[in-house]
C-alpha cells in the first residue's frame, strides 16, 4: 500500500499483499481488536489481506485523511490466524488536498467545478 493517497482508497476494497514474511521473535503486533484464532508459531509464513473499512480526510489536519483498515493474517496452510483494525493517518494527493467539497469530503477537480 506504499505510495497511495487518502482517496485512492475505496471503502470494501480488498487489498491481498504480494509479500509474504516469516515470524520472528523481534515482531510486534500493536494493533486494536487483536484476535489470534489459531495459534502463530515461529517459522510460520504469513500472508496478509487488508480490508479498507472507511476513508475520511481529517478534521484538524488539512491535507490528510484517516483510513481505517481490517487485516487478516493467513498461514501457510491459508488458516486465519490473525485479525485486526488499524486506522492510519494519510497524505491526500496534492492537488485533492486544496480543493474540498461542502461536505467536508474530498472531491475531483471537475465536481469542484461544476458547484
Amino acid at each position: 500500500m506504499a505510495g497511495r493517497y487518502l482517496t485512492q482508497f475505496e471503502p470494501g476494497e480488498v487489498i491481498r499483499h504480494v509479500s509474504t514474511r516469516t515470524v520472528t521473535e523481534a515482531d510486534n503486533v500493536g494493533m486494536t481488536d487483536v484476535v489470534f484464532p489459531n495459534p502463530v508459531f515461529h517459522g510460520d509464513a504469513l500472508c496478509v489481506e487488508t480490508d479498507v473499512i472507511s476513508a475520511r480526510p481529517s478534521k484538524s489536519r488539512p491535507g490528510q485523511g484517516i483510513v481505517e483498515f481490517a487485516h487478516r493474517a493467513f498461514n501457510q496452510d491459508d488458516a486465519l490466524v490473525a485479525r485486526c483494525r488499524r486506522s492510519a493517518l494519510m497524505m491526500a494527493a496534492p492537488q485533492e488536498a486544496a480543493i474540498r467539497c461542502a461536505h467536508g469530503a474530498y472531491c475531483n477537480e471537475q465536481e469542484n467545478r461544476d458547484e
